[in-house]
């Protein structure tokens, strides 16, 4: 599947359909979202439970998708509300892994992104990749401002363009006074 093909959502199902499946009946206590070619498992409960049922179905679809022929990102690490939780799952699925001679390794994050938004499993909300935004779409809109000085019909697009990306995940994690401020002032 190529960057920019338009049946890749449909590859990607036809692609993933097994593997999946497999994943959804062998570990039911730790569900899969996928969206394109992103997958996010996820499972909660008390310290010692999501250690013993995470690690082992994080491992699994590890070496199910190896033997598809699939490509685990460099970025795949896990997220959790309870740090030694974290560590301790981390441990166990990277042991697990090379149990199975998988060269795939997870490392432990404090945050990540999950479809471009910023996740922290209830901890402290970080609001750097918003922040990032924020200056891209004030930047954008300096450019789209001194373009619609000269055409009238380029400012349509800061309400397509420079609006979409400024906001882009605030739905989920809302967005502080002081950044709509920000916003409103760079339109």
């Amino acid at each position: 599947i190529r960057a920019g093909c338009m049946n890749a959502h449909q590859l990607a199902r036809i692609l993933l359909y097994n593997t999946l499946e497999r994943a959804h009946m062998h570990h039911p206590e730790s569900p899969l979202r996928v969206f394109f070619d992103d997958i996010t498992q996820t499972h909660s409960g008390t310290g010692d439970a999501v250690y013993e049922e995470l690690a082992p179905a994080a491992a699994d679809l590890v070496e199910e998708l190896e033997n598809a022929d699939q490509t685990i990102s460099a970025k795949t690490c896990c997220v959790s509300s309870d740090q030694s939780t974290a560590v301790k799952v981390v441990r166990v699925i990277n042991k697990l892994l090379k149990d199975r001679s998988s060269k795939a390794q997870i490392r432990w994050e404090k945050t990540t992104k999950d479809l471009g938004v910023q996740v922290t499993m209830g901890g402290k909300r970080f609001a750097d990749v918003q922040l990032g935004r924020l200056a891209k779409a004030k930047a954008r809109s300096t450019k789209t401002g001194s373009l619609a000085r000269a055409c009238r019909k380029v400012a349509q697009i800061a309400s397509t363009g420079t609006y979409p990306v400024a906001t882009y995940g605030a739905s989920a994690l809302g967005m502080p006074t002081s950044q709509r401020k920000k916003l409103r002032s760079s339109m």
